[in-house]
């Protein structure tokens, strides 16, 4: 039996390689590209149709996000409470979510339902009815969930700071206003689904344990031209966002906390100093151990959680850091937010500290890429930006590489204070 001095740390491997996805490429013929990641030991199958439909190409952002959450609502050939039983019986599960740019249906499945579940998915995504009743239901309780949510400090902050990062016109800078539910029609639903929901605005991805009959069952429900769009769909150009840096307040009467918002427009995933941002972002404030949370939350008490993300965009990106702080103490804590970024900027990061991110960020990489389900989420974010696997295989790169001096260049080059925006809602 072996003894286990628990006072000794247990060693630890690095990872000295990145393995490469196995993706089979091939079209329907109406041209729709599908991407096959065969893979996995359970007889679970996912199916993702992504369309270019998001936020980006309507002024109004309920638009793109009711058409596609309502297509499951009503089909021409299934009401919802038929598609419902139906997908209950079989054990299939349906997703639908709206970015900025991208919207996606997801279905995950059992492998020996597959087609009786893509059959009735086939009917949802081209024929989606919109029912009147449905539509008035759903826009009646998401409102009075708007209404609610305007009592909490986040959301005040966050519909502050977006404007102020991109302009109030600017698509990425669009927030949701009660008027936009006001203004709200089911015949836009039906419209913006004609526009971009069809065969030439579509990718397919299908992972997991795939049955050999998967191409033609695709093919059969998805490679015909009766869902083709004939009018012309016009191209929002890329538009340059407008920031605004200072300090924003927003009351907010009895708030027993702060929401604090702050930062600043910066490069896309796109740039070849993206990878070792994300480096940086992950010392100061994306891990539970970050620089932030010791400082501001073991430290100083200043608040119970603190968050960095750097954020990527198809046209921009963002480096943005979140916090909830006692009211009386949102400027301290503000401060000790810039005290962090200065000592990045004129401190170099020691080699431990270093050497244990490499090992974190390693680990999460690995846990990412888990089974083909997460491989395709995977994926799907590659071919939405049009990169390939190179850009994780760079990052692995960049990880293994990157060295303090080039952490404190970025910190100085990216996190300046004269450019950031603040935002602070509650009883200030």
């Amino acid at each position: 039996m072996i003894e286990l001095n628990r006072a000794i740390a247990p060693d630890y491997k690095l990872v000295d390689d990145f393995f490469s996805l196995n993706v089979e490429f091939y079209k329907l013929n109406n041209g729709i590209p599908v991407y096959l990641i065969d893979s996995g030991i359970q007889d679970i199958i996912k199916i993702d149709f992504i369309f270019e439909a998001g936020h980006w190409l309507c002024e109004n952002p309920l638009i793109a996000d009711y058409t596609n959450q309502l297509m499951i609502e009503g089909s021409s050939r299934f009401s919802s409470a038929e598609i419902a039983e139906k997908f209950d019986f079989y054990g299939t599960f349906a997703n639908f979510e709206c970015g900025k740019h991208f919207a996606n249906a997801q279905l995950y499945t059992l492998a020996s339902f597959f087609e009786k579940s893509i059959e009735i998915f086939k009917d949802i995504i081209q024929f989606p009815t919109y029912p009147e009743n449905e539509f008035n239901v759903q826009l009646q309780n998401e409102f009075q969930q708007y209404i609610l949510s305007r009592e909490k400090t986040e959301v005040l902050a966050a519909d502050g700071f977006y404007p102020k990062l991109f302009g109030e016109v600017h698509p990425y800078g669009r927030v949701r206003k009660a008027s936009d539910f006001q203004n709200l029609k089911v015949e836009q639903l039906r419209e913006y689904h004609q526009r971009y929901y069809n065969s030439e605005n579509c990718k397919i991805i299908v992972a997991g344990k795939l049955i050999s009959e998967v191409r033609s069952i695709i093919e059969a429900n998805f490679g015909g031209s009766d869902w083709k769009y004939n009018g012309e769909v016009s191209k929002i150009s890329v538009l340059p966002g407008k920031s605004s840096p200072g300090r924003y307040q927003i009351y907010k009467e009895g708030a027993v906390q702060t929401s604090i918002k702050l930062g600043t427009p910066i490069i896309d995933k796109k740039h070849p100093d993206f990878h070792g941002l994300s480096v940086l972002n992950t010392i100061l404030g994306g891990y539970f151990g970050s620089r932030l949370m010791m400082n501001l939350r073991e430290k100083n008490a200043l608040t119970y959680g603190i968050y960095s993300n750097l954020i990527s965009f198809l046209h921009d990106g963002i480096f943005v850091i979140s916090a909830n702080v006692n009211p009386i103490q949102a400027n301290d804590a503000i401060e000790h937010i810039y005290k962090e970024i200065e000592i990045l900027q004129k401190n170099l990061v020691p080699d431990e500290e270093l050497r244990m991110l490499r090992n974190y960020l390693s680990g999460e990489m690995l846990r990412a890429f888990d089974g083909p389900l997460l491989q395709s989420e995977i994926y799907a974010g590659l071919l939405n930006y049009q990169l390939d696997f190179d850009y994780y295989r760079q990052y692995f790169n960049t990880l293994k590489t990157i060295n303090s001096d080039t952490l404190r260049q970025l910190a100085n080059t990216y996190l300046k204070r004269e450019n950031f925006v603040e935002v602070l809602a509650g009883s200030i």
